[in-house]
C-alpha cells in the first residue's frame, strides 16, 4: 500500500553551466541554464497578470 502523504520529490536534471566550478555544485549543476542577458531583459519586462479587483485589496496582500 502507498502512502499518499508522503512527500514526492522530481528528480533533479543535471546541466552542464558552462563554468567547471558551477558544474562541481550539484545544487547551481541542478537550475537552468543560465540566461543571455537579452533573455534575462525580455523577461523582467514581462508585466504581471492581475485582476482590477484586486487593485482594492490592502498592500499587504497585493504584496503576495
Amino acid at each position: 500500500m502507498t502512502n499518499s502523504n508522503a512527500p514526492r520529490f522530481l528528480e533533479a536534471e543535471y546541466t552542464d553551466q558552462g563554468l567547471p566550478e558551477y558544474n562541481e555544485n550539484p545544487l547551481i549543476a541542478a537550475l537552468p541554464a543560465i540566461m543571455s542577458p537579452v533573455d534575462v531583459a525580455q523577461t523582467l519586462t514581462k508585466r504581471p497578470q492581475f485582476q482590477s479587483e484586486e487593485l482594492n485589496l490592502p498592500c499587504h496582500i497585493r504584496t503576495h
